[in-house]
C-alpha cells in the first residue's frame, strides 16, 4: 500500500512538473515571458528615467548572461532600436547604481511601505513607445509631477 502511494505521489509531482516546464517553454517561444533586465543607473542618480524604444536611430539594448541591460544616461535618458516587448508579457526587472569605478548597488522596486531610494515602474505609452521611471523615496515620487516627455536632454 505504501509504494503505491509513493508512486502516485511521484507520478503527480512530474506531471505536474512538466505542465510547469511546458507553460513557461510556451510562454519564452511566444514572446510573454522576456528575458530579465537590468537598468543600470549613475551612482546617486535621482528623478525621471524617460525610455524610448523601437527608434532606429539608437543602438540595441546590450545583453550580458541572460539579462537585457538598458544603460541610463546622467541625464535619465534611454533610447534604444529594441522594442519592450509584448503588451501584458512577464519580464524580472533589476535596478542598480553603478559607480564610476564600475561597483554595483542593487536599488529595490518601489513599495509604499519602503523608506529609501527605490525604482518605481509608473508606466509605458505604446503609441509613443516611451516607459517612465522614477528613481526616488516615497516621499519623492508622490510630489514628482507628471511624466516628463523624452528629449535628449532633462526636463525641470
Amino acid at each position: 500500500m505504501k509504494s503505491r502511494i509513493v508512486r502516485f505521489v511521484g507520478i503527480a509531482v512530474a506531471a505536474v512538473s512538466g505542465v510547469t516546464l511546458a507553460c513557461i517553454a510556451l510562454g519564452v517561444f511566444t514572446g510573454y515571458i522576456l528575458r530579465p533586465e537590468r537598468w543600470e543607473i549613475p551612482a546617486g542618480y535621482q528623478g525621471w528615467i524617460v525610455v524610448r524604444y523601437d527608434d532606429p536611430a539608437c543602438p540595441p539594448a546590450t545583453t550580458d548572461g541572460l539579462y537585457r541591460v538598458l544603460r541610463v544616461s546622467t541625464a535619465g535618458r534611454v533610447c534604444t532600436s529594441s522594442s519592450p516587448g509584448k503588451p501584458l508579457s512577464i519580464q524580472y526587472s533589476k535596478y542598480v547604481y553603478v559607480s564610476r569605478n564600475g561597483a554595483q548597488a542593487s536599488l529595490p522596486e518601489g513599495d509604499w511601505n519602503r523608506s529609501g531610494i527605490q525604482a518605481w515602474e509608473i508606466g509605458y505609452d505604446p503609441v509613443a513607445h516611451v516607459e517612465w521611471i522614477y528613481i526616488g523615496t516615497v516621499e519623492q515620487v508622490k510630489s514628482s509631477g507628471p511624466e516628463p516627455p523624452f528629449s535628449s536632454t532633462p526636463t525641470p
